[in-house]
């Protein structure tokens, strides 16, 4: 059943400004230096593969992965590529690097990235910046990653040989600004009547676990899950999908072992009843083993508590001494270890099951436009316009290529700092090409002479996910709402 509310107007403007905020606050960069980025989209880049090295190259970056004392061959992955404990990474470059900037796959992989290279790395969300000295062209990022890492680009910037040729400061200056891109959108929402959401939920609470619920457990920072695989004296791993928080999951039920509570025999336990009516037990207090057993003992009731950030400790109250339920990365299993001798520790996804109503959002047909324009200080403005020269923007659209000169031009003050301000609108894209690609390139023009901003190059499904990181994300001050976001990405999809 639906309540049709009445249709709304979603003009983006806060994200344009937001976006241009983010722009020009971020690290200003050195007359001497520039910027390079290298993608793991796909294999073509990657230029060498065996067991124990991959060598990916692009736009003068070169990244090699060696397997060093890892156990685990090196990742045969792309999108993201993905890069495990114990090996190392080196980045090189043709000119000497400054500054690396790590784009993850999650902020998690970015915390695991950031232990791993030290204190000179800070982390960000999913971004993990590397500042450096400029001495060298071929950095030793780390020597041995402490757990893995996905990756899904990096951002090199490096010094500018000084033979460059002798351009005024001002078009460098304007060379390095970017481009950017935001959204208008005339969409309808309508309340949505649903008799089941069912989700794998993140336990925080050990309180919230009860007799008769049904968990998965999972390994604290991998996608990893305990498998219905038992093998002679260890659970297999099945993998899983987290969200970008890590507090949901999706699962592959055929693989991951969907564990029921019962009572356990030892006051304050819980029984884990496996999907073949066994449970699962602490099997030895010498070697590591996690069996099943038909009969509930002391061996097999589990003493279950949770940290807030999710992490659980799950020890059998039997006799037998390696009774620590967890994750080995390193062999890529579960089992059970002595509590002296820890292995990487797991959390609790317990299955959920509501009814209520949803907010579900409908694009209108024709209802989104695309915004594209720039900021440039005053400084280099009224450099650029005492030479004469013209502003405008370069749109590509498939096979379409076209120069749009803008007339106005518009002040604007951010954080006390005066800018101007100019941007086109391409009205009414169909809802069918909200996948197709769109690019765009202020440029100041005199006569023949062009000088380029740094291109954006979007759909608009993925200025709607980049508005989904920007209003989960805590330390943008976006002003972006988390929920008309998502909704707005989920009808955009469909």
């Amino acid at each position: 059943m639906k309540n049709l509310f009445k249709k709304s107007l979603l003009v983006l403007m806060v994200a344009f400004i937001a976006v241009f905020t983010l722009s020009v606050t971020s690290k200003v960069k050195a007359a001497d230096e520039d910027t390079a980025t290298i993608t793991f989209d796909d294999k073509s880049k990657r230029t060498s593969y065996s067991t124990s090295e991959q060598i990916w190259e692009e736009n003068g970056i070169t990244v090699t992965n060696n397997k060093a004392s890892s156990t685990t061959n090196v990742g045969d992955y792309a999108k993201p590529a993905r890069f495990y404990a114990n090996s190392s990474l080196v980045i090189s470059h043709e000119c000497n690097i400054n500054e690396i900037v790590f784009d993850c796959n999650s902020s998690s992989y970015a915390t695991a990235l950031k232990n791993s290279i030290g204190n000179n790395a800070t982390v960000s969300s999913d971004k993990v910046t590397y500042s450096l000295d400029g001495q060298s062209n071929e950095i030793t990022v780390v020597s041995k990653f402490t757990a893995q890492v996905r990756i899904d680009a990096i951002t090199v910037t490096y010094e500018v040989p000084s033979d460059e040729p002798n351009v005024p400061e001002y078009i460098k200056n304007f060379q390095k600004l970017e481009t950017v891109s935001s959204l208008n959108v005339s969409y309808t929402y309508a309340e949505v009547t649903s008799s089941s959401i069912v989700s794998w939920e993140l336990v925080k609470d050990v309180s919230s676990l009860k007799v008769g619920d049904q968990i998965i457990i999972a390994a604290k920072d991998y996608e990893y899950a305990l498998s219905t695989t038992q093998n002679n004296n260890n659970r297999g791993q099945s993998s899983i999908t987290k969200n970008d928080e890590g507090d949901q999951l999706e699962i592959d039920e055929n693989n991951v072992e969907i564990i029921s509570l019962t009572e356990g025999n030892v006051s304050g336990s819980f029984g884990f009843e496996t999907s073949t009516q066994n449970y699962l037990y602490a099997a030895s207090s010498s070697s590591n083993y996690l069996k099943t057993e038909t009969n509930l003992t002391a061996n097999s009731s589990w003493k279950v508590t949770i940290d807030e950030d999710g992490t659980a400790t799950i020890l059998a109250q039997g006799t037998n001494t390696r009774n620590y339920l967890q994750y080995n990365a390193t062999n890529k299993l579960f089992a059970c270890y002595a509590p002296d001798k820890p292995q990487t520790p797991v959390c609790i996804y317990k299955y959920t099951e509501s009814s209520g109503t949803e907010i579900e959002y409908s694009i209108k047909e024709n209802g989104v436009g695309l915004r594209f324009g720039c900021l440039i200080p005053k400084d280099i403005y009224d450099d650029l316009l005492a030479e004469e020269y013209s502003f405008g923007i370069n749109f590509v659209s498939g096979e379409n290529d076209k120069d749009f000169i803008v007339e106005s031009i518009a002040s604007v003050v951010i954080d006390e700092k005066e800018y101007y301000q100019y941007s086109i609108v391409i009205n009414k894209i169909p809802n069918s090409s909200y996948e197709q690609i769109f690019t765009a390139t202020c440029f100041a023009k005199l006569g023949d002479t062009k000088i380029l901003m740094q291109p954006t190059t979007y759909s608009v499904i993925t200025i709607l996910e980049n508005y989904v990181k920007l209003a989960k994300d805590p330390e943008n001050n976006s002003g972006l709402d988390k929920d008309l976001m998502q909704g707005l990405l989920e009808a955009a999809r469909r």
